[in-house]
């Protein structure tokens, strides 16, 4: 099965940014709308060279130092044996700033991440199981940049027919704000599911711009560092505040 799920704890940490950041926070908005198309391609350490495109809908608030969001994707997966549409599994998360929000130059911000089994098991787009994630992030701001790292820990249900490991997720990234742009860079791995292959690890690059504001359109590209990894991804997308 092809790992659909994006690292939704970076993204909330770079919407923190751009909310804390911008003019957003100054309009007394805490609610946003994500629609981002995404596409990706790669053998994922098989022998079957597969292309997945996504769609996906978050929505998510922010209030007093905690925020929570929910998110679902319409999915489309082919390869040499077929193709899969479907819709994929439901995200929530949650999470909070630790510590001392008044230090705003060191940020510790754990989140829970709840994956419910919404795909169809019986194709490759989901396994039928939920999975339960933890993650901590550590930012250091410098002036309008910050440096980030990130780990996490996942908690993935076992199929009727295939028993996935628990995996440690680790991370590196920083980003950057210069007028209407916010662009970031992070280099992410995980430890694999399955007995065989190798540990996903990929580069991604990207940036929000500012259309308004109130909207934002973003845009990140992945690329994948070794066989496990999709070898390139690309997504497109449309941030609304209100």
């Amino acid at each position: 099965m092809l790992m659909t799920s994006k690292p939704i704890h970076f993204f909330i940490g770079l919407l923190w940014a751009v909310w804390s950041g911008s003019s957003v926070a100054l309009n007394a908005v805490d609610e946003y709308l994500d629609i981002s198309a995404r596409y990706s391609h790669g053998d994922f350490d098989t022998s079957l060279n597969s292309r997945l495109y996504q769609l996906q809908f978050s929505y998510g608030k922010f209030f007093h130092g905690f925020d929570a969001s929910v998110s679902s994707s319409l999915l489309m997966l082919s390869d040499e044996l077929g193709e899969d549409t479907g819709l994929g599994d439901l995200y929530l998360h949650a999470g909070k700033v630790l510590g001392d929000r008044r230090n705003t130059n060191h940020e510790l911000y754990g989140s829970i991440e709840l994956k419910l089994p919404a795909a169809d098991e019986a194709t490759a787009l989901g396994t039928g199981e939920a999975d339960l994630g933890l993650f901590l992030n550590y930012t250091r701001r410098i002036r309008t940049n910050s440096l980030m790292v990130m780990a996490g820990y996942m908690i993935n249900g076992d199929s009727p027919d295939t028993r996935y490991h628990d995996i440690f997720s680790y991370g590196m990234g920083a980003s950057g704000s210069f007028e209407r742009w916010y662009p970031y860079v992070r280099i992410e791995g995980q430890q694999q599911r399955l007995d065989s292959g190798s540990n996903p690890l990929s580069l991604n690059t990207g940036l929000f711009y500012s259309l308004a504001a109130t909207r934002f359109i973003k845009l990140d590209t992945a690329w994948g560092l070794n066989d496990a990894s999709a070898d390139m991804g690309i997504t497109l997308g449309y941030v609304l505040w209100f």
